[in-house]
């Protein structure tokens, strides 16, 4: 004889809820990396030559590193 079970089907939608969530929460940190990796590229072209021999960067290695996307 095989016996089947249901779940509580109370706790589906909050799973699906909590799912939600957790992607909405993802995304908005996902997105808020991304502006701030485009604030910093503003900042590092900003930069004088000498702020950036500090740093050991030269105009090509700012000039790269703009040039990517902002996903990058």
């Amino acid at each position: 004889m095989t016996h089947t079970t249901l779940r509580d089907s109370t706790s589906l939608p909050s799973q699906r809820s909590s799912f939600r969530r957790g992607a909405a929460h993802s995304f908005v940190q996902r997105m808020l990396l991304w502006i701030e990796r485009s604030r910093q590229r503003v900042v590092l072209a900003e930069l004088d030559d000498e702020r950036l021999r500090d740093l050991g960067l030269c105009r090509g290695d700012v000039a790269r590193e703009c040039a990517k996307r902002f996903w990058q």
